[in-house]
C-alpha cells in the first residue's frame, strides 16, 4: 500500500516540477492509474478480510486508504460485494 502513495506523490512532484508540462501529464496519469488499481485490488483484499490479520487494522486501512482516497464507502461496499 505505500508503494501506492508514493507512486502519487512522486505523480504530483513530477507534475508541479515540470510545470505541468504535457508529457508530465501523461506520465503522472499513469502513474496515479497504476496507483488507484492498486488500491481497489488492496481494498478488495480488505473486503474479504484479508488485507491483515487484525481485524481493526484491515478496517481502517479499508475504509481510509484504499476506499476513502477514491471517494467510495468501504462498509457499503464490502455489503453489496459479499452478497455474491
Amino acid at each position: 500500500i505505500s508503494l501506492f502513495i508514493i507512486l502519487i506523490i512522486c505523480a504530483y512532484t513530477l507534475l508541479l516540477y515540470n510545470e505541468f508540462n504535457f508529457f508530465s501529464c501523461i506520465v503522472a496519469f499513469l502513474l496515479i492509474s497504476k496507483a488507484q488499481n492498486g488500491l481497489m485490488l488492496s481494498g478488495h483484499e480488505a473486503l474479504h478480510y484479508s488485507l491483515f490479520k487484525n481485524r481493526r487494522l484491515n478496517d481502517f486501512i479499508g475504509t481510509y486508504v484504499c476506499f476513502a482516497s477514491m471517494g467510495l464507502p468501504f462498509l457499503r461496499a464490502r455489503a453489496a460485494h459479499l452478497e455474491h
